[in-house]
């Protein structure tokens, strides 16, 4: 595909000055001044959009600005995804399994977005301009053909991202194969109201996605929608992907939250007997695309560029926008409502409260001569963006992702790199409890002393004698984590730079966020500089920690205290045998007078007693917990 090297321009550099006024002329000095002004032709068509320009001035539309119907493609919110696999080496027919992501969110949910989709160059757009903001030079950015015509599905919730990859990621592992992938996308078009386009019909649409492997865009899927759009109305229909490739869910939708783009590629235009394909490459040959952003609007104006070598920026302005803009010292400040007044600032996040306030941004592809001096030809594009502090402030500049399908200590303890953060670092941590295991003891204190009778021809024993039991045992059990991440929780530490910070205590000092997602904890962590000092431009290292409860204890019963004829037959290291088989334990080697015990225990061995009695070390004993772990960090430009 053709690229186009784009410049973006936060122009602040002293020159001259000028407003647009009904005449076209400019006010300040004189440099600025257009030498190549769009002249009308009342029998030529300026923007060869098939009406000339002396009919355009009699219908009241602009001869300058091509009329093109135009169309708003929107995805759904909703849609579902079937995933077909088997076991490797089984029968693909019998033992095929599947699973089926259906987002299902319905309208009177508070998170459902009615419409999403954003069109590429206006992402790109704020990248650029947040990555180079504060700087009164230009910039480079890349842009392909396609920027002005893709909408992307927006990343993923990442709430709902986290829960998916734990709940499927592992079905694309080496041991199954994956039969077909099936993706039923809902869509939405729109023809804005025109006087000139009052439908449009057999709709083709284009869905792509970005194989990571060969980080190329690949067409998924053409599809004809073959109904007639009237205008004013979003139509809605579905579109279902047969056979999508598993790159799209195991490299892209899984791992960093990406999904399908769409394009409209051609319709048929009732109104002028023609195709859309058609007509915008008429227009083309004889006008710049210009990509116009605010936060009201979204539009892709062709505006004709003369015939004469070209038109300078003062007459795409006055061509577009009449008299209602403003530039003065070499900076775009105003257009329509939206005028520069975002205040002066040192880094992003100074503005990311400022969602009222903005600022202008032109990008136009590469060329050595000053924005306002160069002459713009068809070859030329260029995007006019009004850009708030908010939006400014939250583009991302590059994501880590880190992902382990059962994470536990191994007896001691684990680290999990979750990656590299800047100061404004956005942290989702997505934590799935899968079981608590180890060893569990349960502590009885016994305290028996002789009774006063024993009944005729008994004479009591005066004996007091104190055993201390550790009943242990095994267990192996599905567990959840509570809200505050007490308990079980409590095993889990955020590591900065080698720094360790327990989750319980960042909730507890509300310094995270958290969420439950079914039976999932998903932590949001907003600003790390509330837990530790990051500088700006500087970088920390984000790892998250488990521990494995360890303790040292004995196990099973011992005697722990005697007091009185406690010695002999029937005395109190002779019955602990006996104390030990009623509790179903056995007898620790830290017990008093374990030399007496032990020989009791060997001569009822000798014996043949049926319960087997063992002697038993002190020692270790652990507690653990294994997870599922998905999370992601957002590093945004400072």
């Amino acid at each position: 595909m053709k690229k186009f090297i784009f410049m973006a321009i936060c122009l602040a550099s002293v020159s001259c000055s000028f407003k647009g006024d009904q005449s076209g002329g400019d006010t300040g000095g004189g440099t600025t001044a257009s030498t190549s002004e769009l002249k009308i032709d009342p029998n030529g068509d300026s923007d060869n959009d098939g009406a000339k320009d002396g009919e355009e001035l009699s219908r009241g539309s602009n001869p300058f600005v091509a009329d093109l119907p135009e169309l708003k493609v929107k995805f759904l919110q909703n849609y579902k995804i079937e995933v077909f696999y088997h076991q490797k080496d089984s029968d693909p027919i019998q033992n095929q399994k599947s699973f089926v992501i259906n987002t299902d969110v319905k309208d009177t949910n508070p998170d459902f977005k009615f419409r999403v989709g954003d069109i590429f160059a206006r992402n790109h757009a704020l990248k650029t301009a947040a990555s180079f903001a504060r700087f009164p030079a230009h910039s480079k950015g890349v842009f392909e053909d396609h920027d002005l015509s893709w909408v992307s599905y927006p990343e993923l919730d990442p709430k709902f991202f986290h829960e998916q990859a734990i709940r499927y990621r592992e079905v694309f592992n080496d041991q199954n194969v994956i039969d077909d992938i099936k993706i039923t996308l809902s869509n939405q078009v729109k023809l804005n109201e025109s006087p000139f386009f009052k439908e449009f019909k057999k709709l083709k649409l284009n869905f792509y996605f970005l194989n990571r492997e060969t980080e190329n865009y690949e067409i998924l899927s053409s599809v004809v929608v073959d109904r007639h759009f009237q205008r004013g109305i979003y139509e809605t229909f579905e579109v279902v992907i047969e056979h999508a490739p598993v790159g799209l869910l195991k490299e892209s939708f899984f791992k960093r939250g990406e999904f399908i783009i769409s394009e409209v590629d051609d319709y048929e235009i009732p109104a002028l007997s023609t195709n859309y394909k058609t007509l915008l490459a008429s227009v083309k040959s004889k006008t710049i695309p210009v990509l116009f952003e605010t936060p009201l609007e979204e539009k892709t104006l062709y505006v004709a560029t003369g015939d004469k070598g070209g038109v300078r920026f003062q007459d795409i302005l006055k061509a577009a926008f009449d008299k209602n803009y403003e530039v003065q010292e070499d900076s775009l400040l105003k257009i329509g409502q939206f005028q520069n007044n975002l205040p002066e600032f040192t880094y992003l996040s100074e503005i990311a409260d400022k969602d009222k306030l903005g600022r202008w941004f032109v990008m136009t592809n590469e060329f050595k001569d000053h924005y306002l001096d160069h002459l713009y030809t068809p070859s030329d594009r260029m995007v006019l963006a009004y850009n708030v502090g908010s939006e400014l402030a939250t583009q991302k500049m590059e994501n880590f992702y880190s992902y382990d399908k059962s994470l536990t200590s191994n007896k001691s303890e684990i680290i999990l790199p979750l990656g590299v953060a800047s100061a404004t670092a956005k942290v989702d941590i997505q934590i799935k409890p899968i079981n608590r295991f180890g060893t569990r003891i349960e502590n009885e204190k016994i305290h028996w002393e002789t009774p006063s009778s024993c009944g005729k021809n008994c004479i009591p024993k005066p004996m007091t004698c104190d055993w201390d039991v550790n009943k242990f045992y095994s267990y192996n059990d599905p567990f959840s984590l509570s809200t505050d991440l007490l308990g079980e929780g409590e095993k889990l530490s955020l590591v900065i730079d080698g720094d360790e910070f327990q989750l319980s205590n960042l909730l507890k000092e509300k310094k995270a966020i958290l969420y439950k997602v079914d039976g999932n904890v998903h932590l949001v962590i907003k600003d790390l500089k509330k837990i530790k000092e990051i500088k700006p431009f500087e970088e920390a290292n984000i790892s998250l920690k488990l521990k494995a409860y360890a303790g040292n204890d004995f196990f099973g019963i011992k005697l722990v205290g005697v007091a009185g004829d406690w010695r002999g037959l029937g005395g109190c290291p002779f019955n602990t045998p006996a104390v030990a088989e009623t509790r179903g334990t056995h007898i620790s080697k830290d017990t008093l007078e374990l030399g007496e015990i032990s020989w009791l225990v060997n001569d009822l061995a000798n014996r043949g007693y049926p319960y087997r009695f063992q002697l038993l070390d002190s020692g270790p004993y652990y507690q653990e917990i294994s997870l599922g772990v998905s999370s992601t960090i957002e590093n945004y430009y400072n």
